[in-house]
């Protein structure tokens, strides 16, 4: 009964890795960062691409609309003032929010 017992409960773990492992492989990515006065954006393959970014100021106005298809893209950010912006970022299969300032 004990041996059969820890080949479950070894079992289970093995299972509970290759479940949690899994998880982080499907996960989409959208990579976002800022340099200078620059904004970079890049996709995965499981996100699909880029389709459009569009900043917003801080009382939500959408201050500058960039439409794309790839993905691996930078948007020109230099005439734009100093304040906290947010950033949306659609592809295909998903989006995100980048808070920034500048």
């Amino acid at each position: 009964m004990k041996k059969v017992l820890f080949s479950v409960v070894i079992a289970f773990g093995f299972f509970s890795a290759v479940v949690a492992n899994s998880s982080i492989i499907s996960k989409r990515i959208i990579d976002v960062f800022i340099e200078g006065y620059v904004l970079f954006a890049n996709s995965d393959a499981k996100s699909g691409k880029i389709l459009t970014i569009e900043i917003y100021d801080s009382q939500n106005n959408v201050v500058l609309t960039q439409k794309v298809v790839g993905s691996k893209t930078a948007v020109d950010l230099s005439g734009l003032p100093a304040g906290q912006y947010e950033a949306e970022i659609d592809a295909q299969k998903d989006q995100i929010w980048y808070p920034f300032s500048l």
